[in-house]
């Protein structure tokens, strides 16, 4: 907390251009935003918040969506903007445009789904963002240069998600959430979703994505089918996870083959 205050006061001044900035011209910022949360949606999610509400407030350094409101930490908004304007307001206006699932978790299956669910959310809305926060973005502090510590947890954690994915479906109900995440801190879906969503796109299924951003499960089919085609070997989820998945995704998904 004492680090991020003296970034506050080490910055101040340009704090105070880069509000100004914005109360200039609004509509021009959030079209830059919009654009930036267009490029991870289907064209029937390209649409505007009327009602949307922005509050941009101190003192820690994070970024959060909810229903009818973003709220930025100015720390986080001003550094990201600095480093690619728009991309940061890309990522929350993601969350709220983004086509959700309309299903009911049975009881049985709610925390596994749930896990997966974590993982689309977050990691769809990364490939808005997550790409321009590597080490080589200097205008970020050292602590918001996510890319690769989200990259490096997502390779750890997946061994971990296929183990629980491959255990017969009968003891799903016995796990919690978190156990799905065991072995990192991050627990919001960034993790193992960067991971994926990198190799998604890296290996041009970006758009086959795009097609079912409201099924969790899509995400990972999609990724495994980029796993499977990288060259450089990402991890690979066992044949019986992949199984597993697939049955999820009929048993909530009538369309799916």
């Amino acid at each position: 907390l004492t680090y991020m205050i003296n970034q506050y006061k080490i910055n101040e001044d340009g704090m105070k251009e880069y509000l100004k900035n914005i109360d200039k011209d609004p509509k021009a910022y959030f079209d830059t935003a919009y654009q930036f949360a267009y490029s991870a949606l289907p064209k029937s999610a390209h649409k505007r918040l009327p009602d949307l509400k922005v509050a941009i407030i101190p003192i820690h350094n994070d970024a959060h969506a909810q229903e009818g409101m973003i709220i930025y930490t100015l720390l986080c908004a001003y550094k990201n903007d600095q480093n690619k304007l728009g991309a940061l307001g890309g990522h929350e206006l993601h969350h709220m445009l983004r086509p959700q699932p309309d299903f009911t978790i049975l009881p049985e299956d709610e925390s596994m789904v749930l896990a997966m669910y974590r993982v689309l959310n977050e990691g769809s809305a990364d490939m808005v963002d997550k790409k321009y926060m590597t080490a080589t973005a200097l205008k970020l502090l050292p602590s918001q240069r996510y890319f690769q510590e989200f990259f490096d947890e997502g390779k750890k954690i997946l061994p971990v998600m296929d183990d629980l994915f491959s255990k017969d479906p009968s003891t799903w109900k016995d796990l919690k959430v978190r156990d799905y995440f065991k072995g990192t801190p991050y627990t919001g879906g960034h993790v193992p979703g960067t991971y994926m969503a990198h190799f998604i796109e890296k290996n041009g299924l970006k758009n086959e994505l795009l097609k079912s951003l409201d099924d969790p499960f899509a995400f990972f089919l999609v990724y495994d089918k980029a796993s499977r085609k990288d060259k450089s070997k990402p991890f690979r989820f066992s044949e019986t996870s992949i199984q597993h998945i697939k049955e999820l995704q009929r048993k909530y998904f009538k369309k799916a083959g």
